[in-house]
């Protein structure tokens, strides 16, 4: 087996072991809407760390850099959308202050984090396909 393919094994690997040791125990006290939440973002989550781990990380960039803009955008909203689900359930584990939150009030969370991740990862997708624009160019 290729070298690179065995890190990359082990990398998805020890996240999903991660969210796994994270979640599962957390599941049971979850309302509903929270486990579909947690559970539809999850495998999304899952295919974009194995996207950008470092043995396919530049393949992932040059596939980016030539994205249609529309469809740029629609997987920055919904990467936004799935790392937010994930984020807040993640600082829901180790705050004990959020434990008592209701449904309203993390979904709020989850959607002003929603939008903060959008706009973050909209500049630096410009900022990055501009600095990568005259290497194409040429």
């Amino acid at each position: 087996m290729d070298p690179t393919l065995t890190i990359h094994a082990l990398l998805v690997a020890a996240f999903l072991t991660f969210l796994w040791l994270t979640f599962r125990p957390r599941l049971a006290g979850m309302t509903r809407l929270r486990q579909r939440a947690v559970i539809l973002a999850t495998p999304y989550v899952v295919l974009l760390f194995m996207l950008v781990s470092p043995t396919v990380f530049s393949a992932f960039i040059e596939t980016v850099t030539r994205l249609d803009a529309a469809l740029l955008a629609f997987c920055i909203i919904l990467g936004a959308g799935a790392s937010s689900v994930i984020c807040v359930e993640l600082v829901r584990t180790v705050v004990a202050k959020t434990r008592g939150w209701d449904d309203r009030l993390h979904f709020s969370v989850v959607g002003v984090s929603w939008l903060v991740f959008a706009v973050v990862q909209s500049i630096f997708v410009y900022l990055g396909r501009e600095s990568l624009q005259p290497l194409h160019r040429s």
